[in-house]
């Protein structure tokens, strides 16, 4: 190839010519060998189409977007438009109400527990009732918070002072 340099002088540029069309049969030739497998064939014939493109002068890069069947008019615009808000709409109110019957069933859980453990006879201490306190190092830990109540078992005649006395020796409620 020759290049025009300044003050008219020519020069050669250095480079490989070769011909696109003899490069596209001889890719032709290795795609038709049985080893090869379809995955491989099938790329190899795709570099013959673009070779023979490339000997015909056309770009092989080029790529036509295909000519659309239908025409949509300004009313099909439109409509796509307001059936897209419907379909938001719809699913926001969809999403609400799978919250509500989320927090449904999660309630009905609760109960379930609860019942449960009031047949068993356990004494667990709520959640809602545990709190965080800080300790005098300040560190924080969840300690339950009790209430206050009457005694579970209560003898008839027996006072505090006597229930006091009784756990302190190591006798019954």
């Amino acid at each position: 190839m020759v290049v025009a340099a300044e003050e008219g002088e020519e020069m050669e540029q250095g480079g490989i010519e070769f011909s696109y069309k003899e490069i596209g049969a001889m890719l032709f030739e290795v795609g038709k060998q049985q080893h090869l497998n379809a995955k491989r064939r099938k790329r190899i014939y795709d570099l013959v189409k673009k070779f023979d493109k490339s000997s015909r002068g056309q770009d092989p890069l080029h790529f036509e977007a295909p000519a659309p069947k239908e025409k949509l008019t300004k009313n099909d615009y439109e409509e796509a438009e307001k059936n897209a808000i419907e379909l938001a709409s719809s699913f926001k109110q969809e999403k609400k109400i799978a919250r509500k019957v989320k927090s449904q069933i999660k309630k009905r859980v609760r109960e379930a527990e609860e019942a449960v453990r009031k047949e068993r006879g356990d004494v667990d201490v709520p959640e809602d009732e545990i709190t965080e306190v800080k300790k005098k190092s300040g560190k924080q830990t969840s300690v339950p918070k009790v209430k206050k109540g009457k005694p579970l078992l209560k003898a008839k005649g027996v006072g505090k002072k006597q229930m006091l006395f009784q756990k302190k020796k190591g006798g019954k409620k």
